[in-house]
């Protein structure tokens, strides 16, 4: 700023305290007019015939503040960001510099250095559209908002992988696993890791993708029985007694589309910084990342209450959250599934036949198939049925 847009950002100043000063206008106008006490006002005029003018600007005014961060701290900052966390936001970069590399500056402090060097924000903001807040949920466990995200994930691998993730209403805890694809199975695991973590939950929103819903007309048997035409997985939230509900919108499930955008942003940029570049990597790598994620952003539900329930021990969670499907046994005891025939074997000493009856199959993520009749294993086989277990559509 220059000596004369200096003179003239106090201009006001000096010319009503002058005034003052030469009696055209009472201290008490002088004082409404500036927006200032009297003591202050008292206090200018002192100066203001003591020293003149120049005694109302600022004394600070072309000085070096005390208080200024050190040029060689400045000058590190700003190699930090073009070398090694050149892909980090404003707020994730002073987090590092705060907490791994011990550089204790502020937030504000850090972006002005950054835009002063000419080194631009990461994002620019622009306009919203305007929304009506919806409050969160009053309990942990509530609903939880389940999702993917398929991005290109590892740094330098020019293949997408999905993050599953699921995200609780209330606290904002999220849990997430790292798949090939967006899968039953993938969704399976994400169930699997938030009942071992914290329960059963009251319910889940999701979005309408075939994997939770399907459009196919019911069968005869379902129309006797009343009931409606489920995919794998809406018959495994039932099993469990988790209610469904159905998001209409990107928007309407905004909490778990908006930590993806975080993630995207610092997940990747930390795996990029520790080079991993596979799924396995990367989960082993996400324990850590979500404890520190969830430290950061958790807040307190407006309700101390817990919606979760716990996993009935004579539960079989893996015998749940699998694919279940019946088939008609032939006369010659075996079953037809997926290209493959199975052969249910003799019990030894019985001449049990299964022969018309329906059995129910079961298919895990491991490859394994299971036949059951009535709640009872008839056997257990290694098969290569894996697609069927993957598809979303099963």
């Amino acid at each position: 700023m220059s000596p004369k847009e200096v003179f003239m950002k106090y201009s006001k100043v000096i010319h009503i305290i002058g005034n003052c000063y030469e009696g055209r206008i009472s201290r008490s106008e002088a004082m409404k007019l500036l927006g200032r006490s009297r003591m202050t006002v008292y206090r200018k005029l002192k100066r203001y015939g003591e020293c003149g003018e120049l005694s109302l600007i600022h004394r600070g005014y072309g000085k070096r503040s005390n208080r200024r961060i050190k040029d060689d701290i400045r000058e590190r900052v700003i190699s930090l960001k073009k070398d090694i966390y050149y892909d980090f936001n404003d707020v994730h970069f002073s987090e590092v510099l705060n907490e791994e590399l011990g550089i204790k500056i502020s937030r504000e402090s850090i972006r002005k250095i950054l835009r002063e060097a000419g080194i631009p924000a990461k994002h620019s903001r622009r306009g919203r559209k305007y929304r009506r807040m919806r409050d969160r949920k009053e309990f942990f466990g509530e609903l939880i908002q389940i999702d993917a995200s398929i991005e290109y994930w590892f740094d330098g691998v020019n293949e997408r992988q999905t993050l599953i993730a699921g995200i609780d209403d209330a606290t904002g805890k999220v849990w997430a696993v790292f798949v090939e694809r967006e899968s039953l199975e993938g969704y399976f695991l994400l169930m699997r890791k938030i009942i071992d973590e914290d329960g059963i939950p009251f319910s889940i929103y999701t979005d309408r993708h075939s994997i939770f819903y399907t459009d196919r007309e019911p069968t005869i048997e379902e129309e006797i029985k009343g009931v409606k035409p489920m995919t794998q997985f809406g018959r495994a939230m039932n099993e469990l007694m988790i209610w469904m509900r159905k998001a209409h919108s990107p928007q309407a499930k905004g909490r778990i589309e908006r930590s993806f955008r975080t993630f995207q942003d610092r997940l990747k940029a930390e795996m990029r910084l520790k080079g991993i570049r596979d799924i396995d990597e990367a989960n082993k790598f996400l324990v850590g990342f979500l404890k520190r994620f969830n430290k950061r952003f958790n807040v307190k539900p407006r309700s101390e209450g817990n919606k979760f329930r716990e996993l009935d021990k004579e539960a079989d969670l893996e015998g749940i959250l699998c694919v279940k499907e019946e088939r008609v046994v032939r006369n010659d005891n075996t079953i037809r599934y997926g290209g493959e025939i199975i052969q249910i074997p003799a019990v030894e000493g019985k001449y049990t036949s299964y022969a018309k009856k329906v059995v129910e199959v079961r298919i895990h993520r491991n490859g394994i198939l299971e036949i059951y009749y009535k709640g009872k294993r008839l056997c257990k086989t290694k098969s290569g049925i894996v697609k069927e277990y993957s598809e979303a559509v099963i």
